[in-house]
């Protein structure tokens, strides 16, 4: 596989804007019908000259022109940076400089950006690609009620490569509590930041996004890295002034919470339990070994109000047996841990199983617990909990590990290997920035998902139609629907053996029910699937979770690699000759295929592939029989 930084270049240099597209944009752009003001705010100090130099370029090299540059400096800018910059503003009327002791105590007010309608930050060593604010100009021609508009980004290391790249989800407001992703580049809306008394010049940019997400929803993200920061480029290093500034929006947003430092820049944001609820744990199985390992491992738990309903759908009394000698443990000890028998002809319906317990089911929160799972943090259930009692949220869902510690649940992607998936099978690293974050997703998973029983009831529960997959995610997205967040906590942590429940571990479940169950859920969101999750990002594959996605090419090979049939079909592919394997895209994998879930939106792409790699083929066996004439003349 090729390593992170090469994928990143050849996705720059897939994705490079060239001259022609150039010229095309500068049309665009002076035809739109909006045509925005950018003020762009950069505090100058100390920058390298040589740095500082290609910032100044980046901005003069816009696509779009309709920009202001304000220069804040301090008494501390050096005499060769105060001619660069004096030399920029007689060669350039939208340059203006500021300088005044106590600069970053003043509000934009102060320094006349009431008449600009979007403020932006430059830091003083950083670029923003000459395409970047065509592209934000672009975005609010399509969408001119649009507050705040942010972008990728990535890096520009000591060599002047680019790198890192932080392909960014849109609007995650409980990410934002966790990091500060918003703030390179983001672009606000002028008027917003006038109207609030705490913001100033100098205010820390995570400072500025936290206050001003606090008084709008009116969000853009644009999944492109418009934005290079440069890698020597320090600041906060010990999180200091970002963790006031968290706990600034904590108490500003009234939540019950404290703020704990993880480091790296990012935060959790942990909330107080308001009451001590019962929880209601309820666990389908038929393995009288599974459950007593499940059990065992419950007791690791430092949450204690809560009562077990284990949901046996065997048909021998073992599991019975197993659960009666758990009681005698002294964890048990006045707690409830009742056997509910649920004994139907196969095949088993996990939802119609928790659906028919959660009747029995006396606590205020439902905690649905697979068999095949064992507790590695004793808080876990505070951890959910602490996110299932806000009113704002629906489900939460824990961090699932395998065990070799690669995940085997971090949140449900929509359009990942399917219809939706588990962001699963990746280490914790891989997930780059959003590592050991609590964030929000499109789903989570019932292999340990909590909920109020109130909200559980009222959203219609799960759906029997669903019976052995996708009601959870289902759920999820019908929460999504009534205005629920969906919150994947990593401070949740537990092991679980994926498919031991039902002995299907490493086994891809073709049957005709897994089939339509598929099908069903598949066309009831496809509406949202076809859009791609919000919580993702187009940049990435969708056959490997967190992957930079190079070419639709690389997509394939990631499915043809997947798959043992494909391989034993077109052996040849494995060598690079892709001519049968694109033949079979175009005719299978983007239409019947169960592939088709990920590679339908390249069908194009695939077609036209397949018809240069057949022209390709056919010029080498022209000029072989013009070959061999000349070989036969002579």
């Amino acid at each position: 596989m090729v390593k992170k930084e090469d994928e990143y270049q050849l996705w720059l240099e897939k994705n490079r804007v060239t001259a022609p597209r150039t010229i095309e944009m500068k049309a665009e752009a002076e035809a739109f019908h909006y045509k925005p003001t950018f003020s762009i705010i950069t505090p100058v100090g100390k920058p390298n000259p040589l740095s500082f130099t290609r910032c100044m370029h980046s901005v003069f090299n816009q696509l779009y022109e309709h920009w202001l540059l304000s220069f804040l400096m301090d008494f501390e800018a050096d005499d060769q940076t105060s001619r660069l910059i004096k030399q920029y503003q007689l060669g350039d009327c939208r340059v203006n400089i500021a300088v005044n002791e106590g600069v970053d105590k003043k509000s934009f007010g102060t320094l006349g950006l009431l008449s600009r309608e979007f403020v932006m930050f430059l830091n003083q060593e950083d670029e923003l690609a000459p395409e970047a604010l065509y592209e934000i100009a672009k975005l609010l021609n399509s969408n001119p009620e649009l507050d705040l508009i942010y972008t990728d980004e990535d890096q520009i290391n000591n060599s002047g490569l680019r790198t890192d790249p932080f392909f960014k989800p849109d609007w995650s407001p409980d990410l934002l509590l966790g990091c500060d992703y918003v703030s390179h580049l983001a672009v606000y809306r002028a008027s917003l930041l006038n109207r609030m008394k705490d913001v100033q010049i100098g205010s820390l940019q995570y400072d500025l996004a936290l206050m001003f997400t606090e008084d709008t929803a009116k969000i853009g993200h644009i999944p492109k890295p418009l934005y290079s920061t440069r890698r020597e480029t320090k600041v906060d290093l010990d999180g200091s002034d970002s963790k006031k500034a968290l706990e600034k929006a904590v108490m500003g947003r009234k939540l019950d919470a404290e703020v704990q430092v993880l480091g790296g820049g990012k935060f959790r944001v942990k909330y107080h339990l308001r009451t001590n609820p019962l929880v209601s744990v309820l666990i389908p199985t038929r393995n009288p070994t599974l459950i007593g390992h499940c059990l065992e491992s419950l007791e690791k738990s430092s949450y204690r109000n809560l009562e077990v309903l284990v949901i046996d759908n065997s048909t021998a009394s073992k599991v019975e047996e197993t659960v009666e000698r758990a009681r005698n443990r002294s964890f048990w000890e006045g707690r409830r841990l009742q056997v509910l028998k649920y004994v139907v002809p196969e095949p088993f319906s996990f939802s119609a199983a928790n659906n028919e317990s959660v009747r029995e089911a006396r606590g205020e929160y439902l905690l649905f617990l697979n068999d095949d799972t064992e507790v590695v943090n004793s808080d876990w259930i505070e951890a959910m909990l602490e996110h299932a009692q806000r009113p704002e949220v629906g489900a939460v869902g824990a961090k699932l590990l395998y065990r070799d510690n690669t995940l085997q649940h971090a949140g449900i992607t929509l359009g990942l290997r399917g219809p939706a998936d588990n962001v699963s099978g990746i280490t914790e690293f891989q997930l780059g920035r959003l590592s050991n974050l609590v964030r929000n997703c499109s789903a989570v998973s019932a292999a340990c998902m909590m909920i109020r029983k109130n909200l559980f009831v009222r959203e219609g529960m799960f759906d029997v139609e669903l019976g052995r997959s996708w009601q959870d995610t289902d759920l999820c997205l019908r929460l999504r629907e009534s205005g629920y967040r969906i919150i994947f906590t990593p401070f949740a942590c537990l092991r679980h053996e994926h498919g031991k429940t039902r002995g299907t571990v490493g086994v891809v479940d073709k049957s005709p029910d897994e089939e339509n169950a598929r099908s069903v859920f598949y066309h009831r969101w496809r509406h949202l699937i076809d859009l791609g999750d919000p919580y993702y990002n187009r940049n990435l594959s969708p056959q490997t979770a967190f992957r930079i996605l190079v070419d639709p090419m690389q997509l394939l090979l990631e499915v043809y690699s997947s798959r043992d049939d494909l391989k034993a079909a077109y052996p040849e592919a494995a060598g690079g000759n892709y001519t049968r394997l694109l033949e079979w895209a175009c005719k299978w994998g983007t239409s019947r295929d169960p592939s088709h879930y990920v590679l339908a939106r390249f069908t194009d792409w695939y077609r036209k592939r397949l018809e240069g790699s057949r022209e390709k083929r056919s010029r080498l066996e022209s000029l072989k029989v013009q070959a061999r004439k000349l070989l036969s003349n002579e």
